[in-house]
C-alpha cells in the first residue's frame, strides 16, 4: 500500500466515523421531538464538513418523512461523493419512502458492498426488512454479529427471531446488553420480553426462576440484574415486604458478575448503589478496577465512586471523583449533571465559575440530547440574568418529553415568564 493509499484510507475512515456519530446526534435529536434544531445542527455541518453535512440532513429529512429535503441532501451528498457508503445508504432511503422498492434493494446491495460502517450496516439491514427483503436483513445482521459481535446486530436479530421463540429473543438481547451495558434498549427489550411473558409471578420471582435454570453465566447474570432492579422498583413501597431479599442475593450477584465483562459488572454497582447497598457496591467497584481498560470504562467506575462519596454526604471526593470521570471521558454528561449537583450545594464563587466551565466543556449537541444538562444550563442562565437565554432553552426542552422533570421546567416557565412580563 503506498503512502497516498494509505492516507486517503485513514481520510475515508475518519469521514465515516464523523457521519456516524453526527447522524447519531441528529437522530436522537428528531426522536426527541427537536426537528428544528437536528435540521439547524445539520446546517451548520454543511460549512466545515459538506459530506458529513448533506448526508446528516439526509437523515433529518428521513426521520421526519421529507422526500423533496430528502432528495436534496442525496443530490448535494452524491455530487460530492457518489459512491461512498454513506451516501448510498442515503440513496436507498430515499428510494424506499420514494415506494421504488427494487431500486432501494439495489442500492442499498451497493452500500453495503461500499464498506459501510456497523451503524450504517445496521440501517441497510433495517431498510431490508423493511421493504420485504427480510433474508437479505437477517443475512447482513448475523455477518455483523459474526464481524465484531454488534450490539445494535443482535437488538435486530432478538425482535426478527421472536417467532422462534421468546427465550431465542432473550439470547440476543442478552448479548446486546453484554456488549453494550450502558444502553437503555437491551435491558429495556429484556424487561418486555419478562412482562410479555406468561409466568404469573412477579419478576422478582421470575428471576430467581431465570437464575436457576440458565444455562450460561451471561443469563445467570442478568437473571440477578432483573431481581435487583425489581427490588429497586419495590424499593420504599409496601409491595417490598412480599419479595424476599436474602443477603446471599447480593453476594450471589456480585460473584455472579465474575463471569461477565466488566462494564456489565459497573452495570451492577450502580444497581447496587441504587439500593443503598454501599459496602457491596464498593466491592463490585474494587473487584472491577483492574480489569477496566477503555476510557468509558474508567469514567464510569469514577461516577460510581462519585455516586457513593455523594450518597455518603462527602461532597468534596465526589466532586473529585466526578471531575476524573469527565477526565477520562469529557463528553460524560451524567458527571457533568453530577458535578454540578454537588457544586450547587458547595455555593462558593469557585464552584460557580466551575459550573459554568462544566457545562461549557460539553458540546452544545451532548448538552441538547441531555434534558436535565439542558436543565441546569437554563439554572446557569437564569441565575446570571439571562431570562431570554433560559427561556429559549426552556421552550427548547418542553418540545419533547421530561419526565420527571417536567415539574422543576414547568416551574422555571412560570418563574421566567413572570419576571420577564414585570
Amino acid at each position: 500500500m503506498t503512502d497516498a493509499t494509505a492516507q486517503a484510507t485513514v481520510t475515508a475512515t475518519t469521514t465515516a466515523t464523523l457521519i456516524d456519530e453526527h447522524v447519531d446526534v441528529v437522530t436522537r435529536l428528531c426522536q426527541q421531538g427537536h426537528v428544528n434544531a437536528a435540521r439547524g445542527y445539520a446546517a451548520g455541518l454543511v460549512v466545515d464538513e459538506p459530506l458529513v453535512g448533506h448526508v446528516a440532513s439526509a437523515a433529518v429529512a428521513a426521520a421526519t418523512g421529507d422526500l423533496p429535503a430528502l432528495r436534496s441532501a442525496v443530490a448535494a451528498a452524491s455530487a460530492l461523493a457518489p459512491n461512498h457508503a454513506a451516501v448510498l445508504g442515503a440513496a436507498a432511503v430515499m428510494h424506499a419512502l420514494a415506494g421504488d422498492a427494487a431500486l432501494a434493494y439495489e442500492t442499498a446491495r451497493a452500500a453495503f458492498g461500499a464498506g459501510a460502517t456497523a451503524r450504517g450496516r445496521n440501517a441497510l439491514a433495517r431498510l431490508m426488512l423493511g421493504i420485504g427483503k427480510r433474508n437479505d436483513g437477517l443475512a447482513m445482521l448475523e455477518a455483523l454479529v459474526a464481524d465484531g459481535d454488534d450490539a445494535e446486530a443482535h437488538m435486530q436479530l432478538g425482535a426478527q427471531k421472536r417467532m422462534y421463540g421468546p427465550e431465542v429473543a432473550l439470547e440476543h438481547y442478552v448479548a446486546a446488553f453484554l456488549r453494550a451495558p450502558t444502553e437503555p434498549t437491551p435491558m429495556q427489550a429484556i424487561l418486555h420480553e419478562v412482562r410479555e411473558s406468561s409466568w404469573p409471578v412477579g419478576v422478582a420471582v421470575l428471576a430467581r426462576h431465570m437464575r436457576a435454570t440458565a444455562e450460561t453465566s451471561s443469563l445467570r447474570f442478568v437473571a440477578d440484574l432483573l431481581g435487583l432492579a425489581a427490588r429497586l422498583y419495590l424499593k420504599n413501597t409496601p409491595l417490598a415486604s412480599l419479595v424476599e431479599t436474602p443477603p446471599t442475593l447480593f453476594t450471589g450477584a456480585l460473584e455472579a458478575a465474575r463471569e461477565v465483562p466488566v462494564g456489565a459488572q459497573l452495570v451492577l454497582a450502580g444497581l447496587l448503589v441504587d439500593l443503598g447497598r454501599v459496602d457491596e457496591a464498593q466491592l463490585g467497584l474494587s473487584r472491577a478496577a483492574p480489569a477496566l481498560s477503555t476510557p468509558h470504562e474508567r469514567a464510569h467506575h469514577a461516577f460510581l465512586e462519585g455516586r457513593l462519596a455523594q450518597a455518603a454526604g462527602r461532597v468534596q471526593e465526589a466532586a473529585v471523583r466526578y471531575e476524573a470521570a469527565l477526565v477520562h471521558e469529557p463528553g460524560y454528561t451524567d458527571a457533568a449533571c453530577n458535578l454540578i449537583d454537588v457544586l450547587v450545594g458547595i455555593k462558593t464563587p469557585a464552584a460557580n465559575e466551575r459550573i459554568a466551565s462544566v457545562v461549557a466543556e460539553i458540546p452544545e449537541s451532548k448538552r441538547r440530547l441531555n434534558p436535565m444538562l439542558t436543565y441546569n444550563e437554563a439554572g446557569l442562565l437564569e441565575m446570571r440574568g439571562d431570562r431570554k437565554g433560559a427561556l429559549e432553552l426552556v421552550a427548547f426542552l418542553q418540545e419533547g418529553p421530561l419526565g420527571v422533570l417536567e415539574p422543576a421546567v414547568r416551574a422555571m416557565h412560570a418563574r421566567l415568564s413572570r419576571v420577564t412580563r414585570v
